[in-house]
């Protein structure tokens, strides 16, 4: 029950383990009440600002949307490793 279990869903964690972060969400649904947000390429844990990586970005909103997440962010902003960083 959420009284006693909530989840921290992690988009990177998913992504390197091969679970669409979107298809975790659709299934924690309302225990979802924390988010760390981050890309990566599926193969390794990069930490990677969003749209850097492999993650469906629009999907992962729009299931966030149908879940009716309205919990806490914690966003990824490291760029120090990338050196293509758009301007």
């Amino acid at each position: 029950s959420r009284d006693v279990f909530v989840a921290c869903l992690d988009t990177g964690h998913a992504n390197v383990n091969g679970i669409d972060p979107s298809y975790m969400a659709e299934v924690l649904g309302s225990y979802v009440e924390v988010l760390h947000v981050h890309d990566n390429y599926a193969a390794l844990d990069q930490h990677l600002l969003c749209g850097l990586g492999t993650i469906d970005w629009k999907r992962f909103a729009n299931t966030l949307k149908k879940i009716k997440f309205d919990g806490v962010v914690s966003l990824e902003t490291c760029v120090k490793n990338y050196q293509k960083f758009p301007a």
